[in-house]
């Protein structure tokens, strides 16, 4: 027969005490300190193409999700993505297409290659090319380290 919850035959597992806890904490914190340093997380010296790049991964999602969801027809243009349809859904959740963190709008542009669409922002200095924060952000670059 068992033995009824919370008599003294059942294994338990043994409480940790305020004590042990106590001890291992400042450790824990030792090796946050030692394994930090003094380094800054990368996106902050690089906030506006971290957004950028988030940026071009979301309008990527939703000109694909748009595809898909219109037998393989691409949207003309971005404002395709925030124009509710006639249920009131849109493909990115914003009245407006948002500029790029810099201020410039995103391009959009189709193209007979593979994927047949580029989204793209020219970065901080609003020109082609570049590097660091005045580098281009596109759906095209992202898997050549711009994340």
């Amino acid at each position: 027969m068992d033995a009824p919850v919370g008599s003294e035959s059942q294994s338990r597992v043994p409480e940790m005490t305020w004590g042990v806890a106590a001890a291992i904490l400042p450790v824990f914190l030792a090796v946050l300190v030692l394994l930090g340093g003094e380094r800054r997380p990368r996106t902050v010296c690089h906030m506006g193409r971290t957004k950028a790049v988030a940026d071009v991964v979301s309008i990527t999602g939703a000109v694909e999700y748009f595809a898909l969801q219109n037998g393989g027809r691409l949207p003309a243009g971005l404002e395709d993505l925030v124009r509710p349809d006639e249920d009131g859904f849109s493909y990115l959740d914003c009245s407006a297409m948002p500029p790029d963190p810099w201020g410039n709008p995103y391009r959009y542009e189709l193209s007979a290659d593979p994927p047949g669409f580029l989204v793209l922002s020219l970065g901080a200095d609003g020109l082609p090319g570049g590097d660091g924060e005045d580098a281009d952000v596109s759906n095209l670059t992202l898997g050549e380290g711009a994340r």
